[in-house]
């Protein structure tokens, strides 16, 4: 049943399906801190996290770079 929740809103995405069931336990405890925090919970990649904390990467900047799918230092 669950499996057919995931296809409903995923699709047939087999490569997800691997990386969820391959992984399980992390895959619930992101989803259940989620939750938990009733969706007030962000999750960031491990690089702009710690550029953040380092305060080396102005916020504007990781907006573009994931619109642009290319790091900005890469534009004249």
């Amino acid at each position: 049943m669950r499996s057919i929740a995931l296809l409903h809103f995923f699709g047939g995405m087999d490569e997800l399906m691997k990386i969820i069931k391959g992984n399980t336990a992390f895959w619930k405890a992101i989803i259940s801190r989620h939750h938990l925090s009733n969706y007030n919970m962000v999750t960031v990649h491990r690089n702009y996290f710690e550029e953040l904390l380092a305060n080396s990467i102005p916020l504007g900047e990781i907006t573009i770079e994931n619109l642009a799918k290319k790091p900005i230092r890469k534009y004249p």
